[in-house]
């Protein structure tokens, strides 16, 4: 079994919160001393996938493949898994498991950045990498 492992970011002050005093309660609703910050913060999982450098996927995460185009790393709750959408669909906020990239071998993928710390790479296609 793989670990549960996650990254919280800061939704106010814009940065990844190291400090994992944090209390992830079952319903995944997120606590700090008793209270209930779960609107602050966003909670993104590890997929249990690194990319061809060995650097951990996480939801959010901007892939490039290795013919250059540009995908979003989404949970998608209907099947409980991850998939890669590619940002034309990702930007349009109507996707789903039809805009996956079925073919896509995430370890031949590079993490080239996340939607939260790196919105400039959303601004182009999925050929802009």
């Amino acid at each position: 079994m793989r670990p549960t492992k996650y990254r919280i970011w800061d939704k106010e002050r814009k940065i990844w919160k190291e400090d994992y005093h944090y209390h992830l309660a079952p319903n995944g609703q997120l606590y700090y001393d008793g209270m209930n910050i779960t609107e602050h913060k966003e909670i993104v999982f590890w997929t249990g996938i690194n990319d061809r450098n060995g650097k951990e996927i996480y939801e959010g995460d901007i892939l490039v493949d290795e013919y250059g185009f540009i995908h979003v790393v989404q949970y998608f709750q209907p099947d409980c898994r991850y998939i890669t959408v590619v940002i034309e669909a990702f930007k349009s906020g109507n996707w789903d498991d039809s805009h996956e990239h079925e073919d896509l071998v995430w370890v031949e993928c590079k993490v080239i950045g996340n939607i939260y710390e790196n919105p400039e790479l959303l601004k182009g296609d999925s050929k802009d990498a």
